[in-house]
């Protein structure tokens, strides 16, 4: 590829929040303008997602972007129409057809509509490229939905034809991508794609940090000077099983009256009412706490463990929470479930936390557990964590991907 062609980047569906437009692209944006590259960025974001605060860092960096609407996730025939919106659209600003794109679709359903977007640029003359930036297994995603309605409405007969859909999409996706970058190894693993890389999940090292000051500063604000401070920071969603992180802290409550829990999310009214049908008084033992994403690491700061309780099912054997990057980075030792294989196996290898049996939560951990988590250096995990999870590994990986030659 010539130095002066451009490369247009293309976000595709969900999760592009500001945190990761910051971490998963802007880095990779700032190596391609250094090489030359006049560079447009075109996000396909459902009408929801977007939001002109989720690309201020685009604005700082003088990188020309546009968002287009897209239809609903999910929805087969609007991935076809996105495909064919999205190719006009570069075949009207680059009628010559000079310029190299690469495709960057986040999730299956992302990389459906990028399959579609590849065929019809393809069509039009163009050199393109399809990244498939894989971040969990949508059948098990369905699964764990379907199975958790309290009255299941799915006929087996329909629950056979997601199946067979799913399977269809994942084909067509796995024949046009040309790259993989799997957020597990086990992902890796099932990738049928030559070219298939590991990227676990990204979180700002800039945001997330372990600071005594901030962490002073914090308890002493909330009055939690001598507490032993239990935190989660996230959404309220069933799969964060908020229900089991309160049966583990009662049983905590009765063995440490300094025990507190800080449950920090934007999700506030599910948060209270999860704990209002849990029952029990909590007057004084939980609190509450919304914050912007630039608030969260200080509220982590505070805290002495990090609770991370999932259980056991496909949707969680795929992924990697980001929170669980962010909770080391904040040197926080983490408390978890069997569930992700790849947040046990990190754990093991480097002593940062305790690992409880989902079905034991109730019993929580013994005094002896409590103490050694609360000895634990926090600079040491913090340290460790962020040469594991390495930027500059990540952004070696995106370069290569993201050239055409």
């Amino acid at each position: 590829m010539r130095e002066n062609q451009a490369v247009k980047y293309f976000i595709l569906y969900g999760g592009y929040d500001e945190q990761v437009i910051r971490g998963q692209v802007v880095g990779h944006l700032l190596a391609a303008k250094k090489r030359g590259h006049k560079i447009e960025v075109v996000f396909l974001q459902h009408e929801r997602e977007i939001g002109p605060a989720r690309f201020r860092h685009l604005d700082e960096l003088d990188i020309e972007y546009k968002v287009i609407g897209a239809s609903p996730p999910k929805n087969l025939a609007g991935q076809v129409i996105d495909g064919f919106r999205v190719s006009k659209y570069i075949a009207n600003v680059d009628r010559a057809k000079q310029r190299g794109v690469v495709i960057h679709a986040r999730g299956e359903d992302g990389a459906v509509a990028g399959s579609y977007i590849k065929m019809f640029l393809l069509m039009g003359g163009f050199r393109v490229k399809l990244i498939f930036d894989w971040r969990g297994d949508a059948w098990e995603e369905f699964k764990y939905r379907y199975e958790s309605r309290e009255k299941n409405t799915l006929t087996p007969v329909l629950y056979f034809l997601k199946h067979a859909v799913i399977t269809l999409k994942r084909a067509l996706l796995f024949a046009f991508s040309d790259a993989c970058i799997a957020v597990t190894n086990v992902l890796v693993e099932r990738s049928r794609i030559k070219a298939s890389y590991l990227m676990p999940a990204y979180a700002s090292q800039d945001l997330f940090a372990n600071d005594e000051s901030v962490r002073l500063r914090m308890r002493s604000k909330f009055g939690l000077n001598g507490a032993v401070v239990f935190c989660y920071a996230g959404s309220i969603q069933p799969y964060q099983e908020l229900e089991q992180m309160l049966d583990f802290m009662v049983s905590m409550f009765r063995r440490d009256a300094r025990a507190r829990f800080v449950v920090v999310t934007n999700d506030l009214g599910k948060a209270g009412a999860v704990i209002e049908a849990f029952g029990g008084d909590f007057e004084g033992r939980i609190l509450l706490v919304s914050a912007a994403h630039e608030e969260v690491g200080d509220y982590l700061c505070m805290a002495d463990v990090a609770l991370l309780i999932r259980r056991p099912a496909g949707i969680n054997y795929y992924s990697f929470p980001t929170k669980f990057i962010e909770y080391l980075y904040s040197g926080l030792p983490v408390v978890t479930t069997e569930a992700v294989p790849i947040v046990v196996s990190y754990m093991n290898e480097h002593s940062c936390g305790a690992v409880v049996k989902y079905g034991a939560l109730g019993t929580g951990i013994s005094e002896s557990q409590l103490a050694r988590l609360l000895s634990m250096d926090r600079g040491r995990i913090s340290r460790e964590a962020k040469e594991y999870f390495s930027d500059e590994e990540r952004f070696k990986i995106y370069n290569h991907l993201y050239q055409l030659a």
